[in-house]
């Protein structure tokens, strides 16, 4: 259940991370971007595997 939760917890911040970077700097706002959606496939990949065996 922490799992969860901390999974959650970092989607949610970089979610928010990437609009408040986005009036400073665009190039590390994408980063941020990019950085979470990458964690949050690999994540939900993990979870997917989990539950076929």
């Amino acid at each position: 259940m922490e799992e969860v939760i901390y999974k959650s917890l970092v989607g949610t911040g970089g979610f928010f991370a990437t609009l408040g970077l986005a009036p400073i700097s665009e190039v590390v706002s994408l980063l941020v971007g990019l950085a979470t959606l990458v964690y949050m496939i690999v994540s939900i990949i993990k979870i997917t595997k989990g539950l076929i065996e």
